[in-house]
């Protein structure tokens, strides 16, 4: 049984990975400051979120992270640092940013599949870990931003996470 008020904590010296997603030019953060009101607003944010979902499983996948299924992932919990990269030094909140976060980290589960209104839905992901529960991805911290970018890089920023297994 896991005692929620302990926050588990990677040994000292664990082996872990980095990951750095990059998001492309053609895409927006998304953030909950957003009001989408509009049909056209969804739409653009769905096409958003499906492009991020792309790139971070295509990051997750070079990494040659540990992987598998529902029935057996790859690990059995994680330990999960964040850090956002922006372009410029404006001042960001990145719990704001936590909608693209959570596109990023449902990569981490197995593929699933389901129908939405008569349309095959597929959700890739790497299958690190059977689900995105807090028992299982337990997040750390927020690392602050760190250095700006630069108006040179192309897309809106990155997403860097830190992951390190954690025992049973």
């Amino acid at each position: 049984m896991i005692n929620p008020t302990a926050r588990p904590t990677p040994a000292p010296g664990a082996e872990g990975w980095t990951v750095i997603v990059d998001l492309p030019p053609t895409v927006r953060w998304i953030t909950l400051n957003q009001r989408v009101t509009t049909r056209d607003g969804a739409a653009a944010r769905r096409r958003h979120a499906q492009t991020i979902a792309g790139v971070a499983y295509n990051a997750l996948m070079r990494h040659r992270l540990p992987t598998g299924t529902e029935d057996r992932p790859g690990l059995d919990r994680i330990f999960l640092q964040v850090e956002y990269r922006f372009r410029d030094r404006r001042g960001q909140e990145p719990s704001n940013f936590e909608p693209t976060l959570k596109i990023i980290i449902d990569r981490l589960r197995p593929q699933r599949q389901h129908v939405q209104k008569g349309e095959l839905i597929v959700e890739l992901g790497i299958g690190m870990v059977a689900d995105d529960k807090p028992d299982i991805i337990v997040r750390g911290a927020e690392l602050p931003p760190g250095p700006p970018l630069g108006r040179k890089y192309p897309g809106p920023g990155q997403v860097i996470l830190h992951i390190w297994p954690l025992p049973h």
